[in-house]
């Protein structure tokens, strides 16, 4: 009788400790709850934050994308044939000077018989 007695009573104490406990848990969070409404307020705000950078850094990054893709097609439109003339040209340039130096021996070979006349 007694150990069940003892057992009833530790059972109880049990109890009356758990009831307390909980007492406690609620009482700290009703003390706590505009707090947790000031964190989620916070949190909200810095939701609000994160997507307005987010967006920026989606606009930046689109912004350099384009800026890469021009530069390339600037190259390829300024600089290549550039390149190109520069491989180019040399022989071109050789044929028309070429020409034009015949063209300035028979103008040499005229004022010779210019002056022999």
């Amino acid at each position: 009788m007694v150990k069940s007695f003892n057992f009833c009573y530790i059972k109880y104490m049990e109890q009356e400790k758990l009831k307390s406990k909980v007492e406690e848990v609620v009482q700290y969070s009703r003390a706590n709850e505009h707090l947790l409404q000031e964190d989620k307020d916070k949190l909200d705000a810095l939701l609000k934050y994160s997507q307005s950078i987010y967006e920026d850094t989606r606009k930046i990054r689109r912004y350099m994308l384009f800026r890469v893709i021009f530069n390339i097609l600037w190259l390829v439109i300024v600089l290549a044939p550039i390149v190109v003339a520069l491989i180019y040209l040399p022989p071109a340039l050789k044929g028309i000077i070429g020409n034009n130096q015949s063209l300035i021996g028979v103008v040499d070979l005229m004022n010779q018989l210019k002056q022999i006349k």
